[in-house]
């Protein structure tokens, strides 16, 4: 009987175990749904969320309205029509860029520690400036802007990391066509 009794406490170990587990587990996602969703309402969102609008206008007929942005042009674009914000990191590892006499073409990787919406106000602001003309903006998970010049597209991607991490800015010129 010694032997049945070690079995059976075992068992009865094992299922408490199994019902802790799914205990904590529950508890675990409990709180942080009640906690995410409280961070919303508590207005403690990321800086430059992707719910707030990119602020531009479009020649396609998309309007989104105009603001200033706070971010400067830096002196170390990779192309010198290609805007650039100050801060910007590099990452050199993601990066590639061609350019000869006849061809420039790049995917260029960067973090900002500024918002989603500082950053695509920037290139709205910027590659107008620069001779680009502005085709779509699309707003989903951060910022997509396409602009467009005799020759060339740029396709600039913003998007956010979480919450303390810095944001991720991809800015694609190509050939046209």
């Amino acid at each position: 009987m010694g032997s049945l009794g070690v079995v059976v406490g075992l068992w009865f170990f094992y299922k408490g175990i199994k019902i802790m587990n799914k205990f904590f587990i529950y508890s675990t996602l409990v709180v942080a749904f009640v906690g995410v969703s409280g961070c919303e309402s508590m207005g403690l969102r990321n800086k430059g969320g992707a719910d707030a609008p990119v602020e531009m206008k479009s020649s396609v007929g998309v309007e989104v309205a105009a603001m200033g942005t706070g971010l400067l042009l830096s002196p170390n674009q990779r192309f010198n029509d290609v805007p650039l914000p100050m801060g910007a990191v590099e990452d050199i590892s993601r990066t590639y860029v061609f350019e000869s006499s006849t061809l420039k073409i790049g995917r260029m990787v960067y973090t900002l520690r500024e918002g989603v919406n500082e950053i695509a106000q920037f290139y709205a602001k910027e590659c107008p400036a620069a001779g680009w003309k502005q085709e779509h903006v699309t707003q989903a998970n951060g910022a997509e802007l396409t602009f467009q010049k005799p020759g060339h597209r740029l396709l600039v991607t913003v998007r956010p990391q979480g919450v303390g991490r810095a944001t991720l800015l991809i800015v694609h010129l190509t050939p046209e066509g």
